[in-house]
């Protein structure tokens, strides 16, 4: 997307042991760079409909690069050196969709790998794809096997035809976007389109398998996923935040990502962008109410489509590229900035173990961290990898501590309930016992 609105980049923080062979990685990643060669191009222009052009005299070592560690602490050391780097975003103008960055030591042979993909190559659930076709590569050339990935689709057309042209023409022309409004915005307004890694502020909460159980625990009863968990605690904060307000907003505005490659039928790999966004309004009143909520997140997930928020990128794609230009940031634009003041955006990838299991045991722990450069509320991205929940909370230009702030307040609320859910399991555990009493 254009550098000053979009230019989203994506982080796979992974972490391997002293089973990982970095030589055989670099042979990987020349495999599957003459998979997709976008791969050794980058962008004439910087915008998302760009042409896509070789990068003259490319190598495998404009993609990978290596970084030292101390070794004392270096698992944390390296995480802290990937936080305080000034490159680690995407410039598409300058390099390709895909950086390798590896921290070593060289007395240890752990490492700490971040793969940097950026969403015009990809949505995150296509880069992690990538990731896992990377891996199938790595796999091959480990135990000196042939390796025919599964055919690659990178094309929209693919997505459109695979839901219906006409069926999908209908849901855009019936799909609304809340009008902004009815929200009002929940911080100032502190855009910066220096386009530089400098301003980005990058916070982390793990989750681990025994709270995640007690979330589900406290849950059980409203049917909640994960994502359903994470949605309503985002609900929770802008309530929280909405409040401070001298004139609140009456209602919140729910953003929720939707892969759409059910849709698709055919065995192939899809690393490409196939993911929409639908919204879901909620009274305030209401924010309280879990039956209340439960019952209307139903009712919206079986009629969610996100099929109407990629057929608008279809709709400018029909014009020259100039006025793409202008109409992605005069109408485009400036709704995402608008819209990031008064909602929490929220992605949540997954799992991501299937994705790495061609690494075999080399792979610690793996997750997604996700940025945009503008500057609203902190954008909230969620993995999870053997039973670990993984939460990035990230904002460019954070000036006043925003993200921690956001961090520090949701996992506030994620500690009342566990609470809850403590004296929940403690109250079952009093009654079992005293039925067996009685019994």
């Amino acid at each position: 997307m254009d550098k000053d609105i979009g230019c989203q980049t994506f982080y796979f923080i992974t972490y391997v042991n002293e089973n990982f062979n970095i030589e055989i990685l670099k042979e990987s990643l020349k495999c599957v760079v003459k998979d997709i060669p976008i791969l050794s191009c980058k962008f004439t222009k910087g915008y998302w409909r760009d042409r896509w052009v070789p990068i003259e005299n490319f190598n495998i070592n404009q993609i990978i690069r290596t970084i030292r560690v101390d070794k004392k602490h270096f698992y944390d050391d390296a995480y802290s050196k990937f936080l305080q780097l000034k490159d680690k975003r995407l410039n598409l103008e300058k390099e390709p969709p895909l950086k390798v960055i590896v921290f070593y030591n060289e007395e240890t042979e752990k490492k700490v790998i971040v793969f940097c993909t950026h969403h015009s190559f990809a949505d995150p659930r296509g880069n992690s794809y990538l990731i896992g076709l990377i891996g199938s590569y790595y796999n091959a050339l480990l135990h000196n096997k042939a390796l025919k990935p599964k055919k690659i689709y990178r094309t929209l057309p693919k997505l459109i035809f695979s839901y219906g042209v006409i069926k999908a023409i209908k849901t855009f022309l019936k799909t609304e976007t809340p009008s902004m409004d009815s929200y009002k915005p929940l911080i100032k307004m502190d855009f910066d389109d220096s386009n530089n890694g400098s301003g980005e502020s990058i916070e982390r909460l793990i989750i681990r398998k025994e709270d995640l159980k007690k979330l589900k625990l406290y849950y059980k009863d409203y049917g909640f996923t994960i994502n359903d968990i994470i949605l309503y605690f985002t609900l929770k904060l802008t309530n929280k935040y909405n409040m401070n307000l001298k004139e609140p907003s009456s209602h919140a505005c729910l953003s929720i990502g939707i892969d759409l490659r059910g849709y698709i039928k055919d065995d192939v790999l899809t690393i490409t962008n196939y993911a929409g966004r639908d919204f879901f309004t909620v009274d305030l009143k209401d924010a309280d109410d879990l039956p209340g909520f439960a019952k209307k997140l139903k009712a919206f997930r079986e009629k969610q489509e996100g099929i109407g928020n990629v057929m608008s990128f279809v709709s400018i794609s029909m014009f020259p590229i100039a006025i793409q230009k202008k109409i992605w940031k005069s109408a485009v634009g400036n709704s995402l900035k608008e819209w990031s003041l008064r909602t929490l955006v929220t992605t949540n990838v997954g799992k991501l173990d299937d994705f790495v299991k061609p690494f075999g045991d080399a792979v610690e722990d793996i997750s997604i961290a996700m940025s945009f450069p503008y500057s609203g509320l902190p954008v909230i991205s969620a993995s999870g990898y053997k039973d670990t929940l993984t939460l990035y909370f990230t904002k460019f230009n954070d000036k006043n501590g925003l993200t921690q702030k956001v961090k520090n307040d949701f996992n506030e609320l994620l500690n009342e309930i566990l609470f809850y859910s403590d004296l929940k399991l403690n109250s079952k555990q009093v009654v079992d016992e005293l039925e067996g009493v009685i019994h």
